[in-house]
Formats: structure tokens, C-alpha cells, sequence
């Protein structure tokens, strides 16, 4: 995992904490972050869309829990279900492309990354980040767009 030269991981501080705190109870149920995940991303990687919480570029995910943390799946057929879904969704709304990528990146978490919630029955969860994780480094394309 790169940090950066400059970052530093602060373990159980979360990134976006004080918008985390004007929501309640936000986050909860979690649990420190471990194990493979897949995640859409962008080829080449887009480090604002692919590695950023949606409810910096969505207004409407600012109020919302899930909003600041990063939307990941536990298995690489969960997260080509999920694409399947994004690519006919964009027929209809096109700038869904630009916001979520076509690719299928795989990371592994550890602990310092942050807390994950736990996986729901399409076995999506959401990663709310530490101050100074950057995953961008740590993600690998595993699958292509055409593929």
C-alpha cells in the first residue's frame, strides 16, 4: 500500500470525518477492513472518480451514510453483475460512464485501510477510509472493459 510521500496512514480517524459526524450513527455496523475486493474503475485509472466517495461528485449522496466511503464487492462475479447493470443503465443515462468505470479492479485490504461494512446479499459493502489510505496503488485491473 502507497500512501504517498507526504500521507500517513492515522489509524481510526476516518477520512471526511466531520462529514461523517453530522450524520448519526454514520458509520455503523463495521468492521476493520481485511481480506480481497473488487471494485469498477476507469482504464486508465480516474483518481477522483474510481478512489473518491461518490458524495463528493453527487450532491444528492452528501446526506447519505454510504455517500463517504467507497463502494466495494467481495467476489469479482458480484462486482461483473453490478457492470452489467452500470452498461445498461448508461444506454439510458450516459454520464453513468464517466462516474463509474468499466474495468474491474482487485485490491487487499488490511486493518489500516479503514472500516467495511459487512457484505449484503449481492455482496457489495462500503470501505470508510482512514486519513492518509490511498488505495489507488494498491488496486490492480483484473478485468479488461472487453472482457
Amino acid at each position: 500500500m502507497s500512501t504517498g510521500p507526504k500521507a500517513r496512514i492515522v489509524a481510526g480517524i476516518f477520512k471526511y470525518a466531520a462529514e461523517l459526524q453530522r450524520l448519526q450513527n454514520c458509520p455503523q455496523g463495521c468492521v476493520p477492513a481485511s481480506g480481497v475486493v473488487y471494485r469498477l474503475v476507469h482504464d486508465p485509472f480516474d483518481k477522483y472518480y474510481d478512489f473518491s466517495p461518490s458524495a463528493l461528485w453527487k450532491p444528492e449522496y452528501v446526506d447519505k451514510c454510504a455517500g463517504w466511503g467507497l463502494s466495494l464487492y467481495t467476489t469479482e462475479a458480484a462486482a461483473r453483475k453490478r457492470r452489467e447493470s452500470i452498461r445498461k443503465a448508461a444506454r439510458k443515462y450516459p454520464h453513468i460512464s464517466k462516474e463509474i468505470g468499466d474495468c474491474i479492479a482487485r485490491a487487499t485490504l488490511v486493518p489500516t485501510h479503514g472500516q467495511m461494512t459487512l457484505p449484503n446479499s449481492e455482496k457489495h459493502f462500503t470501505l470508510f477510509e482512514f486519513v492518509g489510505t490511498d488505495l489507488s496503488s494498491a488496486f490492480k485491473i483484473v478485468v479488461r472493459s472487453d472482457q
